[in-house]
């Protein structure tokens, strides 16, 4: 199955952030993505998948502890 590539905008809807929240983890190295010209990226559904369960795990990790 070919892999499907997102503009940061359709990112953030997502993930319900601001798109500059995308930009700057695209920046920092938190998020990957192809860069096609200056301004233009394109981010792969599995590296988005990739950010989602990293951060899923940090959660958890930190949730360990505490009792609900």
């Amino acid at each position: 199955m070919p892999e499907t590539y997102l503009t940061p905008e359709q990112v953030a809807d997502r993930l319900q952030v601001n798109k500059m929240t995308i930009y700057r983890w695209l920046r920092t190295g938190k998020l990957k993505a192809s860069l096609l010209s200056r301004k233009t990226y394109r981010i792969a559904e599995s590296d988005l998948q990739v950010l989602m369960t990293a951060t899923q795990n940090v959660v958890k990790s930190k949730n360990a502890g505490k009792l609900l």
